[in-house]
C-alpha cells in the first residue's frame, strides 16, 4: 500500500526517477506505519480479507496495465 501511494503521488507531482528519494520513502513509512496502527485491532480473518482485496485490486490494476492504450 504505501509503494503504490509512494508512486501515485510521486507521478503526481511530476517527479522524473531518482528526483526526491527522501520524500519518496517518507510516504511509504508514514503509510505502512498508519496501516499497521489501524489494523493493530483487527482479528485474522479481518486482515486475511483485506490481504486478499489488495491482491484482487493489484491483479486489476496489472491487467489495466497490459492492456492500456498506447503501451
Amino acid at each position: 500500500m504505501g509503494l503504490t501511494l509512494a508512486l501515485v503521488v510521486h507521478e503526481a507531482m511530476g517527479k522524473r526517477e531518482g528526483d526526491d528519494l527522501l520524500s519518496f520513502l517518507f510516504i511509504v513509512v508514514v503509510t505502512c506505519g498508519a496501516f499497521l496502527r489501524v489494523s493493530k485491532k483487527w482479528a485474522l480473518p479481518a486482515v486475511l480479507i483485506f490481504d486478499l482485496i489488495c491482491v484482487l485490486i493489484g491483479i486489476v490494476l496489472r491487467l489495466y496495465v497490459m492492456v492500456a492504450p498506447g503501451s
